[in-house]
């Protein structure tokens, strides 16, 4: 009789372990409608992301302690014309969603990388850090959560 009571009990962490919500989430992901690819190069403000923590990593950012998930998994990435890349998720918790949404795009960047650079494959657009205030970013609200979309467009900064 214990064995099966052990047994159901591990099948019922499992179960709720699989199909429970983190909590609160903001998606942050970069879609690419130039003509050209571009790469994502970036360092992270707490330092690397790794796989023995799957990419996870906790930080606080505007007094709230997040668990952020790195999707582009510690690399410089290429992103091909009109696609779309997740680039980071943020997880609350035990928190509400409100408490997420009070937190500008820019706050999100800005606490979780220390270098971040965009450029397209010949150089001729550039977005870093200080550049990033400027870009269209769309922003989707759903029920427990948003996600931010940075938009990158064909733009040659030699033009102007």
């Amino acid at each position: 009789m214990k064995k099966w009571s052990y047994a159901f009990l591990i099948l019922f962490i499992i179960l709720t372990t699989g199909f429970s919500m983190p909590g609160p989430r903001v998606d942050i992901y970069i879609e690419n409608h130039s003509q050209q690819s571009i790469i994502i190069e970036y360092k992270l403000e707490h330092g690397d992301s790794n796989p023995e923590t799957n990419y996870f990593f906790q930080q606080e950012i505007v007094q709230m302690n997040l668990t952020i998930h790195d999707s582009m998994f510690n690399k410089s990435l290429k992103v091909r014309p009109n696609k779309r890349l997740s680039m980071i998720e943020y997880y609350f918790p035990g928190g509400e969603i409100n408490q997420l949404r009070a937190i500008s795009f820019m706050d999100f960047i800005k606490s979780t990388f220390k270098e971040f650079k965009i450029f397209t494959e010949n150089g001729s657009r550039v977005i870093t850090l200080d550049t990033l205030e400027k870009e269209k970013v769309r922003i989707n609200d759903y029920k427990n959560g948003t996600s931010y979309i940075l938009e990158i467009y064909e733009h040659d900064d030699s033009k102007e």
